[in-house]
């Protein structure tokens, strides 16, 4: 059950992956996506503290990249505002499926 379990997980981050590589020039679509995929977990995957976890790493990592950015370490192709709109939404499932990930290869 637990290799069932691993191999969706992984498969949904490199869904993601493969999203970002394709259509990150298209904010509307990839946003869509990554709320689309969002709502999905946290519907058949929830567990207890999973939203908080998002919801930080959406702010901490969209935040942390926003300063870089304006600092200049690096910029995005198709910035929204200095970030693309997809940027939180992917750091909050990534955070949230590497952290389900380790729980499931543990």
């Amino acid at each position: 059950m637990k290799e069932k379990e691993l191999l969706l997980e992984i498969l949904i981050f490199c869904i993601s992956i493969a999203a970002i590589s394709f259509l990150y020039a298209d904010n509307v679509i990839l946003t869509a996506f990554f709320i689309v995929i969002s709502a999905l977990f946290f519907r058949f995957w929830y567990r207890e503290n999973d939203l908080r976890l998002y919801l930080l790493a959406a702010v901490l990592g969209s935040l942390t990249e926003a300063i870089s950015i304006y600092n200049g370490a690096w910029q995005y192709t198709n910035p929204t505002f200095f970030i693309p709109a997809w940027l939180p939404f992917a750091w909050g499932l990534a955070v949230v499926m590497i952290r389900k990930i380790v729980d499931t290869i543990t």
